[in-house]
């Protein structure tokens, strides 16, 4: 949710279903991944190829035993495959120590994952072999393309020329201007106010619940991070940085010891007065906070990041930063880059326009830069959380970068 989040007005019919929104996100997913799935596949085949080549090559050439001709043709191979996975599939242009690693601790995973599923599949269950061949050529491939995209080579999307962009596969969520002010973002939502909750609606429609359920969740979500990093709600001080018209304090009168906002939509604080007169609302300029250092306990922005000018990153983070208290709790809710679902969303939606998603690691780094310790980051939305047992599904699933957003929880140092 942007600076100008706004209450519920008119709610669109639902229009899908869990099979019309995994359609959607096969798709995205296809329109994103599909050619570089493609070079990862030749990338693998050539690597195989290179590994059979160089293993009668060896033998060929020496006297040396076919295991270790095996072992030597697979270590060749692993160099062979790093070149081409970098350079050819997700078109790195540097090296580092922590990235060669990552790709070999990924590589050997996966190759001891394979003799793990046919041990216990074949050699324990009986399953028969050109299955459990079939399901490992499936399955291993796919879920090293994942982590090599993930956590390998990652970080070679940052562009060269500035530490505060996002990398190029988010080029396309700036659609109208590269660099917003403030003032600009402000006035987009203060234009917004009317019909903010139905763009949103219409947006996320495809996978069957409105807007209200994710506010829901994140509110519940929030709540729970409070009690667990800082003891009681009612005894903190909370700020809402980038609270729009207070969409997520209709369900938090009561529970801290005091409430304030602050956003850059003018038009939205006036709004958000008048519905919640037991907050205090201000406006400011999205640069500097209108408050003293040490004012809070808690601060928090709800998918708010995402509209602020990447340049100022690092300012917003530090005016967290000076507003809290020593082992005060600042937390960060984002979309999640990494979620086809989310990206389809986001690219879709006027309101959006502007967006530059911040990738987790990304934002951990803002926050160690600007002091903080304790920086944890975990997904959510996974599944839909409705219910007990999906909900602890959802807790579960939280570990992995799969979530349609992630929450960022970070304390500030005591003196």
């Amino acid at each position: 949710m942007p600076y100008g989040k706004k209450s519920d007005q008119a709610r669109p019919k639902r229009s899908g279903s869990g099979i019309r929104a995994w359609l959607v996100v096969s798709r995205e997913f296809l329109r994103t991944d599909g050619l570089r799935l493609i070079r990862f596949g030749i990338s693998g085949s050539a690597s195989t190829a290179f590994y059979f080549a160089a293993v009668l090559l060896i033998l060929g050439l020496t006297t040396i035993r076919a295991d270790i001709a095996s072992l030597l043709g697979y270590m060749a191979a692993l160099g062979f495959s790093y070149v081409m996975q970098s350079r050819f599939t997700f078109r790195a242009t540097k090296d580092s120590p922590r990235q060669v690693g990552a790709f070999l601790i990924v590589s050997l995973v996966g190759l001891v994952l394979s003799w793990v599923l046919m041990a216990l599949l074949h050699l324990r269950w009986n399953v028969p072999a050109v299955w459990v061949a079939a399901l490992i050529c499936a399955v291993i491939p796919l879920t090293n393309y994942f982590l090599f995209k993930w956590f390998v080579f990652v970080h070679q999307s940052q562009p060269a020329e500035s530490p505060h962009t996002e990398d190029r596969s988010n080029e396309h969520m700036s659609k109208s201007r590269t660099h917003p002010t403030q003032e600009q973002v402000g006035e987009d939502f203060d234009r917004l106010t009317e019909d903010y909750e139905a763009q949103i609606n219409a947006a996320i429609s495809f996978g069957g619940n409105e807007h209200r359920f994710y506010i829901d969740v994140k509110r519940n979500q929030l709540l729970q991070l409070v009690e667990r990093a800082m003891g009681p709600a009612v005894e903190q001080h909370v700020l809402d940085l980038g609270c729009g018209i207070g969409t997520y304090h209709d369900g938090l009168k009561g529970q801290f010891k005091s409430l304030h906002g602050a956003d850059v939509s003018e038009k939205s604080i006036e709004v958000a007065r008048s519905a919640h007169p037991w907050v205090d609302y201000v406006h400011f300029n999205g640069e500097t906070l209108p408050y003293p250092d040490n004012s809070f306990t808690v601060v928090f922005a709800i998918c708010v990041m995402h509209h602020v000018p990447p340049a100022l990153w690092p300012g917003f983070v530090a005016e967290v930063q000076r507003v809290l208290t020593p082992g005060g709790l600042g937390v960060i809710f984002e979309h999640n880059p990494y979620n086809p679902a989310t990206q389809y969303i986001v690219q879709s939606c006027e309101i959006d326009k502007d967006a530059v998603l911040l990738r987790p690691y990304r934002l951990r780094h803002l926050f160690r830069a600007a002091g903080f310790s304790d920086i944890k980051t975990r997904t959510i939305l996974t599944v839909p959380p409705k219910g007990p047992l999906l909900t602890k599904l959802d807790g579960w699933l939280g570990a992995l970068p799969l979530g349609a957003q992630y929450y960022m929880t970070a304390r500030k140092r005591r003196l």
